[in-house]
């Protein structure tokens, strides 16, 4: 029995079939359940992939959106920081370095408010916010897409000393798959980094709504707002700016201030280094005219609330025949002035010295709205063309406001010449009389000595003829009935215009002589009192009314006003203005001393833009004769052509328009969008019925739109921005203008987009504060 127990044990050892199966079946639950590990494993981690990939791209959605957001403040911070800037500029003299940037930054800070403020300006607006959202607002998508709320409702607007605060915007982005993401920030639009030290020596070029450097011309009605360069008009050239007749020009400085925006009110420049004439209308409405000087011909001058610096003489000259048959109805030259009168010229030559003549029959000069009144020169009588012996020597008078015929007070008395002769005796005198006159002394007195024995002022009564030096003989040529007499006159000559001046005043002390005055007085003028003077200028310790001659009332009550000399302050004033217009008629600044010789040589083209086809030692900056450049900002906002010769430039409402197809960097065209900025190295022909912006031309610029009103108008911060816009090789309009940097300080009047290797990228000042995503 023991022996059978030990075989069957024996045999069960040895017998191992089937336990392969057992192993493997071990082993395959052992994989299975490895196998679901890794799998459940796998899934869990693809989903929690998947989970966080949705949750990113819908982060970025949010990001984007509220990246949109930032990009539309980027636009507002461009426009703000671009008139800031031109505010900044428009006030520049009257501010020190410090405060320019005081007042840039406040100026910048108050039209971002007024852009993103609602009524109570400690809130912005929400819809305004919401709508820079665009195509990702969860609205325009219906079922996904983003939506802005503020953190507890409160949508603060803050100014700090970083710029202006949009307090708590929250941006909330759902996605199609309803997944939600939200950040939550603030957006600060920083204060740009200005240089305004450059100011003084750089003109406010971009305020110009033209600068015509030879002269103007004015075909048809013309209405300007901005300021305005008439050029250097050169008489003897016949490049002399012209307004003809029947035509009417105006100058306002409406410029800039657009309903509610926030904007200094400066009154706009027009100057002129050279003679205006006008046979037309001529108004000025609140401007600064710097002028050299200026003739009425049978036209009319309105200066309203304006301030007038007159380096030589307003002139109301000529008086023309309505009716050729009936020379009896005749129209004369008509002014009205109110504001500031300042003629600065106080020399002792014609060129150098102000006054304001009325050389025209039927006449007009108001002048009772002046609140100051300074006349630093007196009258000439013109020997241009007439002197005998062919010199320019023109005869001093010694009134600042003067009637023409009152040079009769002038002529030497009629006993005085050659007495005890028998041509003599009589002043003036035909010519032919003054031949005679010349061959009788001739024989008596011989061919060297004659001339001495013209005048003789031996017998004269020095008290009356005090100051008197010598005479002067002028030969004039007199139509009548339509035939040609020349009139020989001999004119006193005074040491100085004071003595002429006194001499006047004793002239006209007699009753015989003042009715001669009164007579010549009614003859030339439009009315009874046809000079028209403030009501305080007679006023003894009024300081603000000097004139360095007589005054020539046409009151009979009071024919003269005995000469105020200029105090020391007057001619420091005058002085001043001087300096002042030397600059601007050269380089369009106040600033003369800043000049080099180099500018003070140059006339204001030359000194404003670069020459074309010689400026520049990069050939993608050259501009060859006959050819053109073409720029618009990449917002289409600014468009700027640039032109080199190849005849007159034609500004017409198409070529305006043209600008809409012109490529900027990226080419892209802009459909609507104008050209606003036309610097040409040639003439220019404007025939458009509007333009806004700034025409620089190197020789004329003539205004002919026959039919319609022509309305020019300056846009500083557009003009800037089509200065800065580029083209596919990087080169900008304003690359054209000498010390081309200025133009762009800090880089404010860039594209909104821009990416200037010039400029500071505006996109730059809007940035995020307290950012937090959840």
């Amino acid at each position: 029995m023991k022996d059978l127990r030990k075989r069957i044990n024996k045999r069960l050892q040895l017998n191992n079939e089937g336990s392969s199966i057992v192993t493997v079946l071990v082993v395959m639950a052992l994989c299975m359940i490895l196998l679901s590990i890794v799998l459940s494993t796998s899934l869990l981690n693809f989903e929690m992939k998947m989970h966080a990939r949705q949750s990113n791209a819908n982060f970025y959605d949010a990001e984007s959106a509220l990246e949109m957001i930032r990009m539309g403040l980027v636009a507002d911070a461009s426009d703000a920081a671009a008139k800031g800037y031109v505010a900044t500029l428009e006030s520049y003299e009257k501010l020190t370095v410090e405060e320019r940037n005081e007042y840039f930054e406040s100026i910048y800070a108050k039209n971002l408010i007024k852009a993103l403020s609602d009524a109570n300006q400690s809130y912005y607006k929400l819809g305004y916010i919401e709508s820079l959202l665009g195509d990702t607002a969860k609205s325009y998508n219906i079922d996904f897409g983003a939506e802005l709320t503020t953190t507890d409702g409160i949508n603060f607007l803050n100014v700090t000393d970083d710029g202006v605060v949009l307090k708590n915007i929250r941006v909330r982005y759902t996605d199609e798959d309803k997944y939600i993401n939200e950040i939550q920030t603030d957006i600060v639009l920083g204060y740009p980094v200005m240089n305004f030290e450059l100011g003084g020596k750089t003109p406010d070029l971009a305020k110009y709504a033209f600068v015509a450097n030879e002269c103007v011309e004015v075909l048809s009605d013309t209405s300007v707002s901005g300021n305005a360069y008439l050029g250097k008009n050169d008489v003897s050239e016949d490049k002399t700016s012209e307004i003809s007749a029947g035509v009417k020009m105006d100058f306002n400085s409406d410029v800039n201030i657009k309903e509610g925006e926030i904007h200094p009110r400066v009154n706009c420049d027009v100057i002129a280094e050279g003679f205006i004439n006008v046979d037309g209308s001529l108004s000025f409405k609140e401007n600064d005219l710097w002028l050299h000087d200026l003739q009425i011909d049978s036209g009319k001058l309105t200066i309203e609330n304006s301030k007038c610096v007159f380096s030589d003489d307003l002139i109301l000259a000529a008086t023309k025949a309505v009716d050729e048959e009936d020379k009896s109805k005749r129209v004369g030259a008509t002014a009205k002035i109110s504001g500031e009168y300042y003629g600065v010229g106080h020399g002792n030559t014609a060129d150098d010295s102000s006054a304001i003549v009325v050389n025209g029959l039927k006449t007009s000069l108001d002048m009772t709205g002046l609140e100051k009144m300074m006349i630093g020169g007196v009258s000439y009588v013109n020997t241009a063309d007439y002197n005998l012996d062919n010199t320019r020597d023109d005869i001093m008078m010694g009134e600042s406001i003067v009637i023409k015929p009152n040079q009769r007070a002038y002529l030497v008395p009629p006993d005085m010449i050659a007495p005890g002769t028998i041509n003599g005796g009589v002043n003036p005198m035909l010519s032919t009389q003054y031949v005679k006159l010349e061959d009788e002394l001739k024989q008596k007195y011989g061919e060297d000595d004659y001339k001495n024995h013209l005048v003789d002022f031996a017998t004269a009564d020095a008290t009356i003829f005090e100051g008197v030096t010598g005479y002067k003989t002028v030969s004039y040529p007199i139509v009548n009935n339509n035939k040609t007499i020349t009139m020989t006159y001999f004119f006193m000559v005074f040491d100085s215009a004071e003595t002429a001046s006194k001499y006047y005043d004793r002239y006209s002390s007699s009753e015989i002589n003042k009715q001669r005055l009164t007579n010549n007085i009614k003859l030339y003028s439009k009315t009874d009192n046809s000079i028209r003077l403030p009501a305080d200028i007679e006023t003894a310790d009024n300081m603000d009314f000097y004139y360095n001659g007589t005054i020539l009332k046409s009151d009979e009550s009071k024919l003269l006003l005995p000469r105020r000399p200029l105090t020391t302050e007057a001619l420091d004033t005058m002085d001043k203005l001087q300096q002042q217009q030397k600059a601007l008629s050269k380089k369009l600044i106040k600033d003369y001393a800043s000049l080099s010789e180099l500018e003070r040589s140059q006339d204001v083209y030359d000194n404003l833009v670069k020459p074309m086809n010689t400026g520049f030692t990069d050939n993608k900056y050259v501009i060859t004769e006959g050819n053109y450049k073409r720029f618009i900002s990449t917002s289409g906002e600014g468009a700027a052509i640039v032109v080199n010769g190849g005849g007159t430039f034609v500004l017409s409402d198409e070529k305006i328009a043209s600008a809409s197809a012109f490529l900027d960097k990226d080419g892209n065209a802009h459909p609507g969008a104008k050209l606003s900025v036309v610097i040409a190295d040639t003439d220019v022909l404007v025939t458009a019925t509007s333009f806004e912006g700034m025409i620089i031309s190197s020789g004329k610029i003539t205004f002919q739109n026959i039919g319609t009103k022509t309305t020019i108008e300056s846009n500083p911060a557009l003009v800037l921005k089509a200065l800065s816009a580029e083209d596919a090789d990087g080169v900008m309009a304003v690359d054209y203008l000498r010390n081309s940097e200025s133009y762009l300080l800090g880089g404010v009047a860039s594209d909104k987009d821009t990416g200037s290797k010039r400029a500071l990228s505006v996109s730059d000042l809007v940035y995020y504060a307290n950012w937090s995503k959840r």
